[in-house]
């Protein structure tokens, strides 16, 4: 483990080496759906797709009991530790592993019994071999989870990527071989979902021998005061679930399975955007945190300007998505979900939102205010509910499209509040309004367009780049977009500067 501290240096230069690896391990491993949208689309119909990922939402609930988000504990606590001992990094360590080993068993056990009663009548599913395969594997999903902390916090992103890689490798194989040779449908995907988290696992688990991280020991107090962080988290974590697959078994309750298989297409594409959101975000956490850790006022320094560029460059993805999404699906999907292109505007932008509370987030995350983070998704948790349960009998997958954007937007920006008056951060709100107004108006043209049938197909798509062109130059003409342009012309003299040889 080297002692040099992350924050170090020009941040934008290291998120955009590591965001990078970030990224093409994101889109190799949680794009597997979108990889596989023609094979999908064909072998399965749009109520096989909904059965498929209301089981998905099961599985992403368990999670949040099996760890009790112990993973993030580690990632709090792992650059105190670090300052003290590598000894001390072991102890943290191998507590927690130990702990979510035990305690993640006796859940995963107590709910296969409870499923008979809970689940499977919603989803008319057999127990075998539905149910073991779809909670069996998240327990090792959570064991895995330190170990990619760890490698994540020392931003040994090309690892974690080569390792996710290889998983991928081997869970999309078996899928494609079990779904297309075999004909078993949607336990295909349940299979090869289940190898591939036993395959992570077990290179996690090597991970953690290589750099001594785990032993046999134990401390209680490292687990309380672990726990103390972690719990008043899970409200958070349950909220994320409520907000974002919850709607899918509410769906179903309804009777709108067909529904469910279009919705999930539509956040399948949505999900294009999270990728490059979680890539930038997952770099520039640990280096706020270590920032924030080292200097305060220079961590928050850091920060602001991260936020600046986030706002515009997140956005400009946006656009680029919505505006080629229809294309996306009318050339990788059967044309019974070609409709689904529909819904991505409004499911894509509750990722350009969490990119936003994701900074702020490690703010309140720093200050240990977890009552915070925990008050953001009860709100949003009950806001969600409220609308699904209340619209979805009426107007089906908009109405959880649009509870699920509401309910992101109040957990925005309660965080934002909140952080902001526990310590505050410049925010560029000439540069935020300015990217929004040109985003809108952007977007407006490309509805209509969109909705004028005499433009043919090239001509609409030609019509698109050129909008996204001019979101682009917005940088290099507004006076407000001034403190942007600067970092990157600086930024990209450094590249060339660099690839010059000087």
């Amino acid at each position: 483990m080297k002692n040099e501290e992350i924050h170090h240096g020009n941040q934008f230069k290291k998120i955009f080496i590591h965001g990078s690896w970030y990224f093409i391990g994101s889109f190799l491993t949680k794009a597997t759906g979108f990889f596989l949208l023609p094979v999908y689309t064909k072998y399965l119909s749009p109520a096989d797709y909904g059965v498929l990922n209301s089981l998905n939402s099961i599985a992403n609930l368990l999670p949040i009991f099996i760890s009790l988000y112990l993973d993030s504990a580690f990632g709090r606590y792992y650059f105190l530790e670090k300052k003290s001992s590598e000894q001390r990094v072991r102890l943290l360590y191998s507590t927690l592993f130990w702990f979510i080993c035990v305690w993640g068993a006796v859940v995963v056990i107590v709910a296969m019994l409870i499923s008979p009663f809970t689940f499977q009548p919603l989803l008319s599913v057999p127990f075998l071999p539905y149910i073991p395969l779809i909670m069996i594997p998240s327990l090792f999903g959570q064991l895995s989870l330190l170990g990619s902390v760890f490698l994540r916090n020392n931003l040994k992103a090309k690892e974690i990527n080569i390792l996710n890689f290889v998983v991928f490798l081997c869970s999309t194989s078996i899928t494609i071989l079990l779904l297309i040779v075999f004909k078993m449908g949607i336990r295909a995907n349940l299979y090869g979902a289940a190898i591939g988290s036993l395959v992570s696992f077990s290179f996690f688990l090597f991970i953690s021998i290589k750099y001594s991280l785990l032993n046999f020991s134990f401390n209680l107090e490292i687990i309380r005061t672990s726990l103390v962080f972690s719990i008043p988290l899970i409200p958070n974590i349950a909220a994320g679930w409520i907000g974002g697959l919850s709607d899918r078994l509410i769906l179903a309750y309804y009777g709108k399975i067909e529904q469910v298989g279009l919705y999930s297409i539509s956040a399948q594409i949505a999900l294009i955007l999270y990728m490059i959101n979680d890539a930038l975000t997952q770099v520039q956490g640990p280096i706020a945190l270590s920032a924030l850790t080292d200097n305060r006022e220079e961590g928050k320094k850091q920060i602001s300007e991260f936020l600046s560029v986030f706002i515009w460059m997140i956005l400009f993805f946006y656009l680029l998505l919505t505006f080629f999404s229809k294309e996306i699906l009318y050339f990788m999907t059967d044309v019974r979900y070609h409709s689904a292109y529909q819904l991505v505007p409004v499911l894509a932008f509750i990722y350009v939102l969490s990119g936003i509370y994701r900074v702020f987030t490690s703010i309140l995350s720093f200050h240990g205010k977890m009552w915070v983070i925990s008050s953001a998704a009860i709100l949003s948790a009950l806001v969600s509910m409220m609308l699904n349960f209340l619209l979805i009998p009426y107007w089906g997958q908009w109405a959880a499209a649009w509870a699920f954007l509401l309910s992101i937007f109040c957990y925005t920006a309660w965080i934002y509040y909140w952080s902001q008056k526990v310590d505050p951060i410049p925010v560029n709100y000439r540069l935020i309004v300015t990217n929004l107004s040109v985003a809108v108006v952007l977007f407006a043209a490309e509805k209509g367009v969109e909705m004028n049938q005499y433009f043919r197909f090239w001509t609409e798509f030609y019509f698109k780049i050129l909008l996204c062109g001019i979101y682009i130059l917005v940088m290099f003409f507004l006076p407000s977009m001034k403190g942007v342009r600067i970092m990157f012309i600086s930024l990209w003299k450094k590249i060339i500067y660099r690839s010059a040889g000087g």
